[in-house]
């Protein structure tokens, strides 16, 4: 992700006509919100990403910048099957088509 990131740089921050999207050096206040699940893995992938985007930039400065949502109605990344009736419904359906998909497979 860190080569993603220094391609995006390249592409979206350097020699861009018309200046660049965010400040090269380090986005200003309200430039760029990055937003990641509370899993330790998407976290550090934002991280990784950020560090090609911003190779200078100190490393404490990209933590700041991935923020995660507070507690599970905040959380728009990951699916709240308690809270919609119509996704748990779907959610519900499709796994009966996989397990029955397995178990056909499997016998």
């Amino acid at each position: 992700l860190e080569q993603l990131g220094s391609f995006l740089r390249r592409q979206y921050l350097q020699g861009v006509e018309g200046g660049p999207l965010v400040s090269p050096e380090f986005p200003q206040s309200g430039e760029l919100k990055v937003v990641s699940t509370k899993t330790s893995r998407t976290i550090l992938s934002a991280q990784s990403l950020l560090r090609g985007l911003f190779p200078e930039a100190p490393e404490m400065d990209l933590e700041v910048l991935v923020k995660t949502p507070g507690g599970p109605d905040g959380d728009i990344l990951i699916p709240n099957h308690g809270k919609c009736d119509r996704l748990r419904q779907l959610f519900h359906e499709e796994k009966k088509k996989v397990d029955s998909a397995l178990l056909s497979t499997s016998t």
